[in-house]
């Protein structure tokens, strides 16, 4: 990172399939169990909604997988109604030699919420979510502010590498990380370095949770000059058992 330039960060809490389908499920990274256990009297249900992402209502208990589960990484803020013009979510890449295509979930940022979508996404085209997605199927209606937003490749070298989601052609504004606890913490802590493990900031604190599955947001309101990052994340328990998750972010390349 540039000498001189400063990292913020700050914090808030949120609180037997038919052979047809299983073809088109193939395409992308859509779980057969959750295509499977749908209702078919229900619209909103999760579904196949185009060749590139399912979407709809899911019952589980906390979102994400991992001790600590991330469910949202994006660079400013994803707005948008899907049932009156539209969603348009882009993959903000480093320009190093990126490929995809990647893994892209959406997370309601609600737990009551209970909405997922799963996508495989190019970097050279944007994901287009319009009426016909499971947003609009349900009362109240979801709008992209209300879920969170990760992408992502996986690698034998380097496990997983974040790609923050975001929107326009130019990637702008801060970087919003989201996890989701699965335990009452008192308090979370974090810390931001860069490949190598050496610091870009000091340790420190966003707010605990004391329902489970709740998420919290992290802001870092100015992007290093290094790529990629390591966000690493620990909830500290209330009752002594953490979570804790490295995180790894590819940081897109300034103009």
């Amino acid at each position: 990172m540039a000498r001189g330039r400063a990292l913020v960060l700050s914090a808030f809490v949120f609180c037997a399939m038919p052979a047809g389908v299983a073809a088109q499920a193939s395409r992308v990274p859509c779980p057969p169990e959750l295509l499977q256990g749908a209702r078919a009297d229900d619209p909103g249900a999760y579904a196949q909604r185009t060749r590139l992402y399912c979407d709809g209502v899911v019952v589980e208990r906390h979102a994400g997988r991992g001790e600590l589960p991330v469910i949202g990484v994006m660079l400013g803020r994803v707005t948008g109604d899907p049932a009156a013009g539209g969603v348009e979510l882009r993959i903000a890449t480093a320009g190093r030699g990126d490929s995809g295509p990647l893994r892209l979930q959406g997370t309601a940022l609600r737990r009551e919420s209970r909405y997922r979508l799963d996508a495989l996404v190019p970097l050279s085209e944007p994901l287009r979510l319009g009426r016909e997605s499971g947003m609009t199927k349900r009362t109240p209606p979801l709008r992209a502010d209300d879920v969170a937003w990760a992408a992502w490749t996986d690698t034998p070298a380097q496990g997983r590498t974040y790609y923050p989601v975001t929107q326009g052609a130019r990637a702008a504004g801060p970087l919003f990380i989201v996890v989701r606890p699965t335990i009452r913490s008192s308090y979370l802590l974090y810390t931001v370095s860069d490949a190598s493990g050496s610091p870009l900031l000091p340790p420190a604190r966003a707010a605990g949770i004391t329902a489970p599955g709740d998420a919290v947001v992290l802001e870092l309101s100015k992007l290093p000059g290094v790529s990629p990052i390591v966000v690493q994340v620990t909830a500290v328990g209330s009752l002594g058992r953490d979570q804790t998750v490295p995180i790894r972010v590819a940081i897109p390349r300034t103009p």
